[in-house]
């Protein structure tokens, strides 16, 4: 069900889109172009990044001590979490060069740390709430 809402999209067109550390006139159009282009990554990519930002379990399969029969009720799950990590493993692994390739490009680096130009956590850390 929350698939078939696609919140990620939600999430994409409510981002901040005004600059806070740069001003637009600083900013030729070849910088505008490269930024539409990279936004047009994360629009594309958007699941991987709402799923990074809202972590939930999924149980694909019994616990050790568990005794279970019928294992179909965990195919659902197992394809979900098989397809979650792809999408991890393909924004994540990549995202890292694909900063420096517009950094090189004519990018300014700190544009990068604007809140409406999303990069993808390096490393995501759960924070236990005791």
């Amino acid at each position: 069900m929350l698939r078939a809402k696609k919140p990620w999209d939600e999430m994409f067109e409510n981002r901040v889109k005004v600059l806070y550390f740069h001003r637009r006139a600083d900013l030729s159009a070849k910088v505008w172009n490269l930024l539409d282009e990279y936004l047009e990554y994360v629009r594309d990519h958007a699941e991987a990044f709402w799923e990074v930002l809202h972590l939930f379990t999924i149980k694909y399969k019994p616990e050790r001590d568990e005794e279970d029969d019928d294992l179909d009720k965990y195919s659902v799950s197992a394809k979900l979490h098989r397809e979650r990590a792809a999408r991890h493993e393909s924004v994540g692994r990549s995202m890292g060069a694909r900063i420096r390739k517009f950094i090189s490009k004519g990018v300014p680096a700190s544009l990068f740390e604007e809140p409406g130009v999303w990069t993808y956590p390096v490393k995501i850390s759960l924070v236990s709430r005791g």
